[in-house]
């Protein structure tokens, strides 16, 4: 079976909020932050994709409307986004607010949550101050409601 993500058309996929969805089991949401093919411009550094793995995960966890629904939040090996994986459907609106307030728990962040030698088996790796950079331009991104929702597929 072809993994979903290989029919995309990554030439022409912009930064958004993304379901690949199978009803009845795993709602997995690609929230996508960079453009694939500005990466190398744009992309965001591991560093910077570690500090935002510990913040939308204690931010989601903690704040959003589906908190209770979350399985998992994790980074793509791409660095351009992260897969949050849910038991359930949210709105896509709903995830963008969650992700606005998310961006402005990393603007406002003092420390990063459990970036320490007992809780992080790479607590060295992150960058709180470059994190901040990124997250203010992606709450305007999905604080504007100018984002993609449907992914454009390979044409055949």
């Amino acid at each position: 079976m072809t993994p979903v993500s290989f029919s995309i058309d990554h030439t022409r996929l912009e930064p958004g909020i993304y379901l690949q969805a199978e009803p009845g089991k795993v709602y997995t949401y690609d929230l996508r932050f960079v453009a694939p093919r500005r990466s190398a411009e744009e992309g965001i550094p591991q560093a910077v994709m570690h500090t935002f793995e510990h913040c939308l995960a204690t931010s989601l966890r903690s704040d959003s409307p589906f908190a209770d629904s979350i399985l998992y939040v994790g980074p793509m090996g791409c660095c351009t986004g992260f897969y949050l994986l849910l038991n359930r459907e949210v709105e896509s609106d709903i995830i963008a607010r969650a992700l606005v307030e998310a961006f402005d728990f990393i603007i406002a962040a003092d420390t990063i949550p459990a970036a320490n030698p007992l809780q992080c088996g790479n607590y060295l790796l992150n960058d709180l101050a470059a994190a901040k950079v990124i997250a203010r331009k992606l709450r305007d991104i999905f604080g504007s409601g100018c984002y993609g929702t449907e992914y454009p597929v390979i044409e055949q």
